[in-house]
């Protein structure tokens, strides 16, 4: 399995995403649990980026929350949990 690295960015998001509800806390908690045994389980879709080849994203269960990610050959970089609005803006460019 491929190490998960978590950047400053996603750490940032994670406070905000956390803030809105305690429940968020737990849905994170199992997301990131079923993406590391399986992350064919979830809606792991890959995004087309000429900067960043190796984009995907993963839905966060209930919420209108995705997990930003890069896939390199040893691991995972999670970059953020951002909103559709985030999402959208954060791709728009790529």
């Amino acid at each position: 399995m491929k190490e998960i690295i978590v950047s400053s960015d996603f750490n940032r998001t994670k406070k905000k995403f956390i803030k809105n509800s305690l429940q968020n806390e737990q849905i994170l908690k199992e997301v990131i649990a079923v993406f590391k045994e399986n992350p064919q389980e979830l809606e792991y879709k890959p995004i087309r980026c000429k900067k960043d080849k190796n984009r995907y994203s993963i839905r966060v269960f209930n919420t209108g929350f995705r997990i930003l990610l890069s896939s390199l050959p040893n691991s995972f970089v999670f970059r953020c949990i951002c909103s559709h609005n985030e999402y959208d803006r954060r791709n728009k460019k790529c």
